[in-house]
């Protein structure tokens, strides 16, 4: 670029002026070499440009007719303005450009070219631009071509010379001969070479000239030449290096250049350019990535090397979880400019009014000061608390000026600070620790103190202070809204607020990462399972993985039996998936595991017992996000003695299924008839899985803490705890009014299941009442050798059939679980199906989900015969059902609920008596009614009652009921005891008294007082002869309630006075008598008759006794009818009256 300066003539005296050779057709002939004074003023442009910035030129020519050419050279060199040089062959008309030049030898011009013997050449003298600055100049020229004297000679070159450069060599070694020359004068003449390397000489790549030259006798010149072209045809030497980068941690960018990949390339000559396929990498390229590098020679061979660029990004994610607590720092600042004048001190106040609690304090000081040594400088909080920031007396530092932040975490102390200025600068520590701040309030005056400790030759001014301080602000928690269920789901990356990365980041929950164990206990060593290599057995025991949480296994610790004396030498592991409460398909093994502990505990069978430990390498079973999950873990143990071993076994606890044993590890019993569990601990980490969502519950109602991780694309991780503030935003909606009735009925029909026969047996249930039925459940009991080849349907009334059980265990037909017995509820809200309920033993119990859903029959009617068809579809094996059932709910028959008052004619209700449904996922916490207490004054009326309910979260819900107060207690009527009573002397029958009248019969009411309505058979007043009789007694309440009681009494009269010796020594049985009776005389009376009188007086038997003595005599009375009778005896003027019941 020209430095152009730009003159404003004023030309008065040259206006249309121009120079005579200013067109090429006027151009001025050279005639020869020497010097041309020219001039270029007023010169214009006409031409066409060999150089573009040739302006307003003036032109020359000359012819050559040398025939030989000539090396001719113009120059400008010395004129004062700035040229342009150029040369053209042809004619005015059809100009050829030869060659030009700007700026040879400072702003003047000199060009050199060959003529060719016989052409006209035109010359331009311009000026540069055409500024203005155009005026006389000389053109210096040399080389002109002269016309020849006599004849010139005749000179021949070699022909041009093509050849590839030397191996590893930037040119060629070339061998040519000297050119020829004849002169028709002189004859052959010897050539000398002009131009170019001398033949052998190592020539460079491209196009080199040589010239050749001879004069002869007359001095004529001619000369020739010939061109050596050295190609370069060797490709360079590409080396690769690789090289490992790292993404900018802001942009997530990287740039490379081929240098940076260039493990040493080269070329025989030299290298023009190396360049990369790829030179800019992000995100998508962390790891591996193969660059191939192109190297080129001037000659354009080129080479290619492939390098491996790896990309790192080793920056984690920068992240902030919502409801983390944040630090927040505030900063607060006073520009006092007070002077420092001794002996007096000077003191600056900040006033805070934010009341925070300080975490952490830096105070920021500009003190202007000539000499700080002297100086002592205090901070005093609100609170009274005083720090000392600087104690210049420990440097007695001579140097000026304070302008630093006291910092507790600085590196440097600020009392042992003294540079050239400022003396104390930076970051330093205080005097004193300012965490004395810590915990105190920010709030009021915080008070600087600067003290001069030296009068004289110093001063100062307090320019600026601050104080920076920290403090902790709780963060608003994440909402989450619970749905009518009580779940919420949502976005892991909705718990995070900030994330700074440069690259892509995924957020995920989970992977908390506790111990935890599961064990089983032993039991005085009673039993175990054979499990060595020598036996061919393997045991198993299982492995309960709860829901949600895999569980990663690190260590076995398990009781082992084996010879006395000897040692366990190593186990082989396996580890099954669960298949119908037996090992299944085997996912893993550990082999030779060698223990890391053992000790004998105890003995049996002649065997001791040792605690043996494992660790194993980590193996993780997988949780089920819905329920449990059981594995199976199984050992066979090698000892020192290679004698037998076995796992031991305990009946005392079964944790899960029972201790299985296998001799091909697929075919699994129980063993020892079954009931026992293995003695063990399976130790490792409880972990929760890895997820991109989480949910919430009930459960987790208010505030709740969740680690959150944010992962990079390169792995890099980052954590934070988010606060999740669980809300139930969900009113529960409740229904007042009466409930649903449960109803059950049961069959036990003890019916033989008949063998491998598919059509099997059946059973009936009937339901006479006309109900709708909703959530119907099963309960079966069945007795059966092997359950798995069972196959059990329910048919309603409607004709819908369930399949309740399917040879449970089977897979795809066939059989399957080989337990006996079924004891079992099916009930569609049951957690777990029957058909994974086998435990290797039986029998099995519980409730469990069927085959199907029972919810197949709500809404049908119950109404008919309900038919449980039990089959055997496998042979060899036997049972009946031995009783099962149905129960459901069926609507309520009323509208109104019906309160039943107690024994003291009160009722007492809650929310939850007149609730008949509640649609509540959180549960109620709290409920009430507006009226809660009943007695026998509400009997009858009907009385709305209001309940109301909360949930936890304070969501409320009202319903109202009708409540019909009744009285269902009948009267508390007690009876009199059984009793036996005499008509009296001279009576035959007995008067029945008013019992109630008499008090014998007392009744109460909760409600009915008195009670006025009651009942006596026999009725008062009625005349009972001898006998036993039933006296019923009722009371009714003003309710209708109605009770009854009886009692015995019987009627029996003592003929006779005074019960005398006679009458008491004389007895009669048996009585009541069938055929005969006996009479016993021990009075020592004789006695001489026996009548026997009905009870109408009249005499039915008459006998004389013969003066009979003590002793007995028989008489015959199966003549008689059944009744009551009076048997007379008589004996020395004495009678005895006793009373006989014929039968």
């Amino acid at each position: 670029m020209k430095k152009i300066t730009f003159l404003l003539i004023l030309l008065t005296g040259f206006a249309g002026f121009s120079q005579a050779n200013d067109l090429c057709v006027n151009a001025e002939v050279i005639t020869g070499d020497g010097t041309i004074m020219g001039d270029a003023t007023g010169a214009t442009q006409t031409g066409p440009r060999c150089n573009p910035n040739a302006d307003n030129e003036v032109w020359y020519t000359f012819t050559d007719t040398s025939g030989t050419g000539s090396m001719v050279t113009l120059s400008t060199c010395g004129t004062a303005f700035d040229t342009v040089l150029e040369v053209y062959s042809g004619s005015c008309a059809a100009l050829n450009c030869e060659a030009d030049n700007d700026d040879f030898c400072g702003l003047q011009s000199e060009v050199t070219f060959m003529t060719d013997g016989s052409s006209d050449y035109y010359i331009t003298v311009a000026d540069w631009g055409g500024f203005g600055g155009a005026g006389p100049f000389t053109l210096d020229v040399a080389g002109f071509p002269g016309a020849p004297i006599g004849n010139p000679p005749i000179i021949s070159c070699p022909m041009n010379i093509v050849v590839d450069t030397d191996t590893a060599e930037c040119g060629a070694v070339v061998n040519f001969s000297d050119a020829t020359a004849i002169d028709v004068e002189d004859g052959p003449l010897t050539t000398t070479q002009t131009m170019g390397p001398v033949s052998g000489s190592l020539f460079p790549t491209g196009d080199t000239i040589i010239e050749f030259e001879v004069t002869d006798s007359d001095m004529n010149i001619v000369t020739c030449q010939f061109t050596i072209t050295v190609n370069d045809t060797e490709d360079p030497v590409a080396v690769c290096q690789d090289i490992t980068i790292e993404l900018d941690a802001v942009t997530g960018m990287a740039m490379i250049t081929p240098m940076d990949v260039d493990g040493g390339s080269n070329d025989n000559c030299s290298i023009d350019t190396m360049t990369l396929d790829i030179d800019t990498f992000d995100c998508s390229n962390i790891g591996a990535n193969t660059v191939t590098l192109t190297v080129t020679d001037p000659s354009g061979n080129s080479a290619q090397c492939s390098a491996t660029v790896t990309i790192e990004d080793n920056t984690a994610p920068n992240i902030v979880c919502i409801g983390q607590p944040a630090a927040v720092t505030d900063f607060a600042s006073v520009t006092p400019g007070l002077g420092i004048d001794p002996p007096d001190s000077v003191s600056s106040v900040i006033t805070l009014g934010a009341d925070e609690t300080i975490t952490d304090l830096n105070v920021v000081l500009d003190v202007s000061h000539t000499w700080v040594g002297d100086l002592q400088i205090t901070l005093q909080s609100p609170a009274g608390t005083t720090v000392q920031l600087f104690d210049g007396s420990v440097q007695d530092c001579l140097n000026d000026d304070i302008l630093a932040t006291f910092d507790d975490e600085a590196s440097v102390l600020g009392d042992d600070e003294c540079n050239p200025g400022p003396a104390v600068s930076g970051m330093v520590i205080p005097t004193d620790a300012l965490s004395a701040f810590d915990g105190e309030s920010t709030l009021g005056d915080w008070t600087l103190t600067i003290t001069d400790t030296f009068i004289g030759f110093d001063s100062g001014v307090l320019n600026e202070w601050g104080v920076e301080y920290t403090y902790d602000v709780p963060a608003t928690p994440l909402d989450v809204i619970l749905d009518a269920s009580g779940m919420a789901t949502i976005d892991a990356s909705d718990l995070i607020l900030v994330i700074d990365d440069n690259c892509g980041t995924s957020v995920t929950v989970g992977g908390d990462v506790n111990p935890c164990e599961q064990n089983n206990p032993s039991n005085a060593f009673e039993n175990g399972a054979i499990k060595d290599p020598a036996s061919g057995f393997r045991a198993a025991n299982d492995l309960v993985v709860s829901m949600g949480s895999d569980f990663e296994l690190t260590g076995i610790t398990a009781n082992l039996f084996h010879e006395v004396g000897a040692t366990m030498a190593s186990v082989d592991f396996f580890f099954y998936e669960d298949a119908s409460g037996v090992p299944g398909a085997q996912i893993g093994s550990q082999l030779g595991v060698v223990p890391t502990a053992q000790a004998v505990v105890g003995s049996n069978f002649g065997f001791d017992v040792s605690e043996v430990s494992f660790d194993l390498a980590p193996f993780t079973f997988a949780s089920d996000p819905g329920s449990d999950t059981t594995y199976w873990i199984a050992m066979i143990c090698s000892s020192s003695t290679a004698g037998l071993t076995a796992w031991e076994m305990t009946s005392a606890s079964i944790q899960g299924n029972e201790t299985l044993s296998s001799s091909d590890g697929v075919n699994w019993t129980a063993v020892g008839g079954g009931g026992f569990d293995g003695v063990y601990t399976f130790s490792g980490n409880c972990i929760t899985p890895v997820e991109s969502t989480i949910s919430f519950d009930c459960s987790q109602l208010g505030q709740n803490q969740v680690n959150v991780t944010v992962t990079d694309a390169a792995g890099n991780e980052a954590t934070c705890t988010a606060t999740v503030n669980v809300i139930d935003e969900t009113a529960p909606i409740i229904t007042c009014g009466p409930q649903d009735q449960p109803v059950s009925a049961s069959s036990s029909p003890g019916t033989a299941i008949p063998d491998s026969d598919p059509a099997g047996i059946t059973d009936v249930i009937n339901i006479a009442e006309d109900q709708t039925l909703n959530n119907l459940t099963v309960d079966l009991n069945i007795t059966h050798t092997w359950v798995g080849d069972l196959i059990v349907t329910l048919q309603s009334p409607e004709g819908t059939t369930v399949t309740l059980v399917d040879r449970i265990g089977a897979d795809g037909g066939g059989f399957g679980c080989s337990d006996a017995d079924l004891d079992v509820t099916i009930d569609d809200t049951a957690a777990s199906p029957l058909e994974d309920a086998c435990t290797g033993g039986g029998p099995i119990t519980g409730t469990f989900t069927g085959i199907d859903a029972l919810s197949a029959f709500n809404g049908e009617n119950a109404q008919g015969d309900w038919i449980l068809t039990v089959s055997d579809n496998a042979g060899g094996d036997t049972g009946e059902i031995t009783s099962w059932g149905i129960n459901y709910l069926t609507p309520p028959t009323t509208t109104e609920v019906i309160i039943e008052l107690d024994e003291n004619g009160e009722a007492e209700i809650d929310a939850f008596d007149i609730i008949s449904s509640v649609d509540e996922a959180c549960g109620i916490s709290t409920s009430a009614v507006d009226i809660d207490e009943f007695t026998c004054a509400d009997i009858g009326t009907p009385i709305v009652v209001t309940a109301f309910v909360s949930d936890a979260s304070g969501n409320i819900a009202a319903c109202s009921a009708t409540v019909l107060v009744v009285d269902n207690l009948v009267p508390v009527l007690t009876c009199p005891e059984d009793q036996t009573v005499d008509p009296g002397t001279d009576s035959l029958f007995y008067t029945v008294p008013d019992y109630f009248g008499n008090g014998e019969a007392t009744v109460s009411d909760n409600c009915t007082d008195p009670i006025t309505i009651t009942t006596q058979d026999p009725a008062p007043g009625t005349e009972l002869p001898d006998g036993v009789y039933t006296v019923t007694l009722t009371a009714e309440d003003e309710n209708g309630n109605v009770a009854t009681c009886s009692f015995e009494l019987t009627v029996e009269s003592i003929l006779g006075t005074n019960n005398n010796p006679f009458d008491v020594g004389i007895s009669v049985y048996p009585n009541p008598a069938v055929n005969n009776i006996t009479i016993d005389n021990r009075t020592g009376v004789n006695l001489e008759s026996v009548m026997i009188f009905d009870m109408n007086g009249r005499t039915v038997i008459n006998q004389s006794l013969n003066n009979m003595a003590q002793g007995q005599r028989t008489i015959d009375v199966s003549a008689l009818a059944s009744g009551v009778y009076m048997v007379q005896i008589q004996g020395n003027d004495q009678t005895a009256v006793k009373r006989l019941i014929k039968q």
